[in-house]
């Protein structure tokens, strides 16, 4: 967990946002935290970044 948890920090630093930590939860339960699936998920995230950010808060929520 504390690998996937360090990819995702990461990413937000770079991107300037907030990912809620339910996604990260999510994402290691979903994929057991295999590194090709959570680089899978982490994609996804990114080429759909501007659909699922609050650009108010700079926060990607669980509930988007």
């Amino acid at each position: 967990m504390q690998q996937v948890q360090r990819l995702f920090n990461e990413f937000a630093r770079k991107e300037l946002i907030t990912i809620d930590q339910n996604i990260v939860n999510e994402i290691h339960l979903l994929s057991n935290g295999h590194p090709g699936m959570v680089c899978l998920y982490g994609r996804a995230i990114a080429e759909n970044l501007s659909s699922i950010i609050d650009y108010r808060t700079s926060n990607v929520d669980y509930e988007a």
